[in-house]
């Protein structure tokens, strides 16, 4: 019909709880199920799909002409909306929607999730949507927004969230720097966009727990992350712990770090050890089209115990070529068998880079295993030690120092290298920041008449200062 199947607009202080069951809501211009929130108002949404010897079906809300479920707290004025607001759906099928499946909007001061009022039962308690089917809508599968000095708290778990034009999930937070906290765990996110995708902008933070879920053959990323900054001095930032994800045949990256992260605690993507069942604390990431985990921003990240294997691009590449500094430690995984560098490491311009590989296996890449790339006037500080690098396609382990005024103080330790297609360890120290244009160039040639370069590019100012110390045992 015209309008939406079920509209609810709670006002001033009111107090509103609506318990949705066994419902079928479709074919309505606007969304499905609408809520609006203003001033101090608390409201409640239920839906759900109990078991009825009278009603077998489920809750279905589909194909609707705007959002399946959408809840907002709309700015107010002149007061300031402190509205709170719950949201349950549990065994609902919401599919062909025109926008999104649920869509979630806190602005200003409102709150969702973590109620502290005894009206919304049971109070403290996130958002909660699970074991849903959430399926072909127009744009993201399920969309979170907060604006502002707004709150957001919820779980995600257990749901089917397929063939949805834009992101399965996609998560924003903007301006304030408050902190909003998601669980995302055991889903099946596949076909969509991006599976999961995250944003943060101004000062905003997101604390995303990722755990257990089936990520798969979405046309992008597996996880994305990206950011806008207003200024310099913003401190937006993505921090969370993902573990035992399986993020399989994405056509991008399996993760992609494209905004900061790790600041306030390290982002930790994978964790040594196993659970109470003996489980695998680390993530699967393996046959997507680019690199198993790329990072282009700043932050700080531990990448424990994953397996990352036949990505398109390469395994692991972090490359910081913004001014600021990253470090990562990348401890006991298996990178094997991507196409391209097991791991890659790039600071440029003023970036520095610190990093310890350690206690890896890295094996049958088609190109280097671990290659290290410190340009122009970055600094980088990298301990390389106890790992496995054997059958790569390049060498083991490639190591170039390059530029006017590049510093490198690597120390490679205990690792075992052997069998790759290049030299075990290959280092290179020069004032030409094109080197790193050649850095794949065979080895030089061993007569110096023939070859009086020795391999290298030969136009690096002599003014220029690069600075290596190499420690090698």
């Amino acid at each position: 019909g015209a309008g939406s199947g079920l509209n609810i607009i709670a006002r001033d202080t009111s107090r509103t709880f609506i318990d949705l069951q066994n419902a079928t809501i479709t074919d309505n211009t606007q969304n499905g199920v609408g809520g609006e929130t203003f001033n101090d108002s608390r409201m409640g949404v239920s839906i759900t799909s109990p078991t009825d010897e009278d009603f077998t079906g489920i809750t279905s809300i589909s194909d609707n002409g705007q959002n399946g479920i959408t809840l907002v707290a709309s700015p107010d004025s002149p007061s300031i909306n402190t509205s709170q607001v719950d949201l349950f759906v549990e065994d609902a099928l919401i599919s062909g929607n025109s926008g999104r499946g649920i869509n979630l909007l806190a602005t200003e001061s409102s709150q969702f999730g973590n109620s502290t009022d005894p009206f919304l039962t049971p109070d403290g308690d996130p958002i909660l949507i699970q074991n849903n089917m959430i399926t072909g809508n127009g744009s993201d599968g399920i969309g979170s927004t907060r604006r502002g000095d707004a709150f957001i708290n919820a779980a995600f778990i257990g749901n089917t969230i397929t063939g949805n034009t834009s992101d399965g999930i996609d998560l924003l937070a903007q301006n304030a720097n408050l902190m909003d906290t998601y669980l995302i765990q055991d889903n099946v996110i596949e076909n969509n966009t991006v599976g999961i995708d995250i944003r943060v902008e101004a000062d905003a933070v997101i604390d995303a727990t990722i755990n257990n879920n089936l990520i798969q053959s979405n046309s992008s990323d597996g996880i994305r992350v990206t950011d806008r900054a207003n200024s310099a001095l913003d401190l937006r930032e993505v921090i969370g712990t993902w573990t035992q994800n399986m993020i399989l045949s994405n056509g991008g990256n399996g993760i992609l770090l494209d905004g900061p992260y790790g600041a306030i605690s390290d982002l930790q993507i994978g964790l040594n050890g196993t659970d109470g069942d003996g489980a695998s604390l680390g993530n699967i990431i393996d046959g997507n089209g680019g690199w198993g985990i790329q990072s282009t921003a700043v932050g700080n990240a531990s990448i424990q115990n994953n397996e990352i294997t036949n990505n398109g691009l390469g395994g692991i590449n972090i490359a910081g070529v913004i001014p600021a500094g990253n470090f990562v430690e990348i401890d006991n995984n298996l990178i094997s068998g991507n196409t391209g560098i097991g791991i890659e490491l790039l600071a440029e311009n003023v970036v520095s880079l610190g990093a310890t590989i350690t206690n890896n296996v890295i094996s049958t890449n088609t190109g280097d295993g671990i290659e290290l790339a410190t340009l122009d006037v970055a600094v980088s500080l990298v301990e390389i030690d106890g790992n496995v690098i054997f059958d790569n396609g390049g060498r083991g382990i490639d190591i170039l120092n390059a530029g006017a005024g590049a510093i490198s103080d690597i120390t490679v330790d205990n690792n075992f290298v052997d069998e790759n297609g290049g030299e075990g360890v290959y280092v290179v120290n020069s004032s030409s920041r094109d080197q790193y244009d050649f850095k794949d160039d065979p080895t030089p040639n061993e007569d110096p008449l023939t070859d009086p370069t020795h391999g290298m590019v030969a136009n690096g100012s002599v003014f220029s200062d690069p600075q290596m110390a190499v420690s090698y045992t």
